[in-house]
């Protein structure tokens, strides 16, 4: 089996996981919630979520060729090993900031023609921000600073026909981007709210964009939670070893934010 063949194979894959650990982050607003919190003046809220996406992932290798790759919501349930995905927020006043973590274990088997290839991949992605809402706990409009971090391992295995040996290849890489956006909330009433999410970022990537709308319902007897649906778009660019990797995420998400 050709090196060619190899990279060419560990590029689509690292697209994919790169994706895989994308399409998941970030879904919450602590600005949702109206209770008092605790008694240092912090309120919190924690958010499960899941973005049902599809994605595209274009992969310039050396010398022009491209390599292209669509996947439906459904084919990556079918690669999915395991998920968790969270995000926790909280704010005093106008200040705050928000951690949101994210984990998948994806794994893929593939035959072209008499060569298989078995593919496990790991992914963690970490956001943390400080974010600054100008009106303080009446405000509608909230600012965001902080880092993204992405960690990929990936293992794959390609079988050949005999009496050619197996061949392994394994990658560990991190990513971290700094990241700078801000959000909207817009009340129609005390139950339902729309809440619109920017952001940008460089750093390790390329670069990164990502923009949010969702409508909440707000429950409890306090009205401090509340259900989420929305759509996401995101697009990420990475460049690696000689390798440019376009990817373009677009779908429904939906969450359920808790607060305390």
């Amino acid at each position: 089996m050709s090196n060619s063949v190899v990279r060419g194979a560990a590029t689509v894959a690292l697209a994919i996981a790169l994706v895989g650990g994308a399409e998941l982050t970030g879904l919450a607003s602590s600005s949702v919630a109206r209770a008092q919190g605790n008694g240092d003046g912090w309120r919190w809220s924690i958010t499960p979520y899941l973005w049902g996406t599809e994605l595209n992932a274009d992969v310039r290798l050396r010398g022009g060729q491209e390599v292209g790759s669509e996947l439906q919501f459904d084919d990556i349930l079918d690669k999915l090993d395991f998920a968790a995905q969270v995000h926790l927020e909280g704010r005093r006043n106008a200040w705050g900031m928000f951690v949101d973590a994210t984990y998948l274990a994806l794994s893929d088997d593939t035959t072209h023609g008499p060569i298989s290839a078995d593919t496990d991949i790991d992914t963690g992605i970490y956001e943390v921000a400080a974010t600054f809402t100008p009106g303080g706990e009446v405000g509608q409009f909230t600012a965001f600073a902080g880092a993204r971090i992405i960690d990929l391992s990936l293992e794959m295995r390609f079988s050949l026909p005999e009496p050619l040996p197996s061949v392994q290849r394994t990658s560990d890489k991190s990513y971290a981007d700094f990241m700078i956006g801000g959000r909207l909330l817009h009340p129609f009433s005390d139950r339902w709210l729309l809440e619109l999410r920017g952001d940008i970022g460089a750093g390790d990537s390329e670069s990164s964009w990502n923009a949010l709308a969702t409508v909440g319902w707000r429950f409890g007897n306090d009205l401090d939670n509340a259900v989420l649906l929305g759509w996401r778009h995101m697009e990420l660019e990475v460049e690696e070893g000689g390798r440019e990797t376009d990817v373009t995420l677009d779908g429904p998400i939906a969450g359920v934010l808790f607060s305390f």
